[in-house]
């Protein structure tokens, strides 16, 4: 009995070095306990937190195993088990885990939290939003579970409730950047009106300019932000000062960023007489647009004059990518969490070319691209708006998509190619299923149909829409 309460003495003065930040002497604190006791749950436990804080995933996930099997019925060993698989990007374990870990401890504030956490990010917004409400109730001030609803919120185009429960999470962490970062950057999904836009943009560029004159540091952007400034292109204004004054933040903010390839510290080659590396990269090289658009294009590289490398991250990889991995040199896989080990794998590589199909669309390929991979890196139009990054060298535009000066649009020298670069296999066509009458439409009347995201449609299209009704009173709009 003494031995267990000595034990446990020693255990509490451990946490405590762990909590207030001393790292070292808790990892000894731990190592100690489990030498004396190594099936000792609550240390497997808290000395997994501590070396998956340091970023040591391996080490950590055998600590949460071991825990979880020694206690199937210890809710958090599951919860742990599912943060850890939420970091290597494995969400639906992670979602297995969390779920386990509430069915042990219904009323946890954490498993709640986490889980909802889990589901907002697949898409699962109705039981997300009732799992972060239910952790609110439990817990009022969980700032992180705001914050999360903030998201739900977000992508059902309650920008106004998204505000809301940002400045709930943000008044009760008041240090938290990324809270900051987060109300400076909140768009409306769907506008309501060209007013709405000019306000929301306005904002917008006054907080993140603020940001911008304090001393900021952010870890890891590519886990801890996971969204980027996509609503912007779809303003129809010049979006080149915003995103060059986000850009300049998170340079600043992000050291890492920075990192520039060994191969790209002298001066780019001339005259290459060998075949040039080029690289193309996106995070949708999938049965995807993107994947439609540009993954054919590698036919079109003849082998004598181009090595090609394609890569992509982690997670859903389908017949489109293994097509696309067939007709390159090199497919690589790389770690979607993990930026400073996809600058070296990159860079491992010499590219002399890198293009980016589609910057703007997720956070990992956005933030890549601060780095200096290759000699000449290029953004192709798969989002349609500058960066705002200088480590971008052109954008590859099209001559009939580009009006008269638009080169002051972009941050990167214009390109303007000719014709189209959309390469689709041509499709295959199911027979007609339904006629108009089995889907209520009359048989007679003109249709008219634009079958696009909802977010993609500018408030200002609602009056032509009108209009194009009003001139053809026999027309239908489906």
């Amino acid at each position: 009995m003494g031995q267990a309460r000595t034990t446990e003495a020693f255990f509490y003065k451990t946490v405590a070095k762990h909590q207030q930040g001393d790292l070292r002497g808790a990892e000894k604190g731990y190592r100690k306990i489990l030498r004396h006791a190594p099936n000792n749950v609550a240390t497997l436990i808290n000395f997994g937190i501590l070396l998956k804080e340091r970023d040591e995933l391996t080490k950590a996930f055998e600590l949460f195993t071991q825990a979880v099997s020694l206690a199937p019925e210890h809710a958090d060993g599951h919860a742990n088990l599912g943060g850890l698989y939420a970091r290597l990007g494995k969400k639906y374990k992670a979602i297995s885990c969390y779920r386990t870990a509430l069915d042990l401890d219904p009323d946890s504030a954490d498993a709640l939290t986490h889980l909802g956490i889990a589901l907002r990010i697949i898409g699962q917004y109705v039981e997300a939003y009732e799992l972060l409400t239910r952790a609110i109730e439990i817990d009022p001030d969980r700032a992180v579970a705001h914050e999360e609803l903030a998201a739900v919120f977000r992508e059902w185009g309650a920008v106004g409730k998204a505000r809301a429960h940002l400045q709930r999470a943000l008044d009760i962490d008041p240090s938290n950047v990324l809270l900051r970062l987060k109300l400076a950057t909140l768009l409306p999904v769907i506008a309501k009106s060209s007013q709405q836009i000019l306000e929301y943009r306005e904002h917008f560029a006054r907080e993140v300019s603020n940001l911008a004159k304090q001393d900021i540091v952010i870890e890891n952007p590519a886990w801890v932000i996971e969204r980027t400034n996509f609503y912007l292109a779809y303003h129809g204004m010049d979006d080149r000062p915003l995103q060059e004054t986000v850009a300049r933040f998170f340079r600043r903010a992000c050291p890492s960023l920075n990192f520039v390839a060994p191969h790209c510290r002298s001066a780019k080659p001339e005259n290459i007489e060998r075949p040039i590396r080029l690289g193309i990269i996106s995070r949708y090289f999938r049965d995807h647009a993107i994947g439609w658009t540009f993954g054919r294009a590698l036919a079109a590289y003849p082998k004598d004059r181009f090595r090609t490398f394609i890569y992509t991250f982690e997670d859903d990889l389908d017949d489109v990518w293994a097509e696309m991995s067939a007709r390159a040199d090199k497919a690589v896989v790389l770690p979607e969490i993990n930026l400073a080990a996809c600058q070296k794998a990159i860079a491992a590589d010499k590219l002399d070319v890198l293009i980016y199909t589609d910057i703007g669309m997720e956070p990992t390929s956005y933030f890549l691209a601060f780095a200096r991979l290759a000699h000449v890196q290029c953004v192709a139009g798969g989002h349609p708006v500058t960066s705002g990054i200088a480590t971008l060298d052109y954008w590859l535009g099209l001559d009939l998509g580009e009006p008269e000066g638009a080169d002051a649009h972009y941050s990167e020298k214009l390109l303007r190619m000719k014709g189209v670069s959309n390469n689709y296999r041509r499709p295959h066509l199911q027979r007609l299923v339904k006629t108009r009458e089995a889907l209520g439409l009359p048989d007679a009347d003109i249709l008219y149909m634009c079958p696009q995201s909802l977010f993609k449609f500018h408030p200002e299209f609602d009056d032509i829409v009108a209009r194009i009704l009003r001139l053809a009173p026999d027309a239908k709009l489906v």
